[in-house]
């Protein structure tokens, strides 16, 4: 549970952040409506799909996290924010998403160990 308070506690700052910036850096604002995305369908939709096994945050990614971040981007679209914009902003709010599973994933490995 403590990575998971960590990795929170980050993603709550990476908000704050990107809402500050807001339409001024569209690149920079997308990666929060990405990262929520991923980590509604990635952690939470799919894993119940194959495992059936309930998380709460099942509730808040189908109800919240997708519809917002579907609609940021689309509100890019129709704002005619740049492609590339859009694209380096989902591909960078795709990888932080992952990161910290990365993260959890390969600490114990020789590499990473003294």
């Amino acid at each position: 549970w403590p990575d998971f308070y960590v990795g929170n506690a980050v993603m709550l700052f990476v908000g704050l952040a990107c809402a500050e910036v807001g339409w001024s850096h569209p690149t920079f604002a997308l990666i929060f409506p990405a990262q929520m995305m991923v980590n509604g369908i990635l952690f939470h939709v799919v894993p119940y799909t194959f495992q059936r096994k309930f998380s709460p945050g099942l509730i808040t990614g189908v109800l919240f996290f997708i519809p917002i971040g579907l609609n940021s981007f689309i509100t890019a679209i129709n704002m005619d924010v740049t492609p590339k914009a859009i694209i380096v902003g989902a591909i960078a709010g795709i990888l932080l998403a992952v990161f910290p599973y990365f993260l959890v994933k390969t600490r114990k490995l020789s590499f990473f160990t003294a």
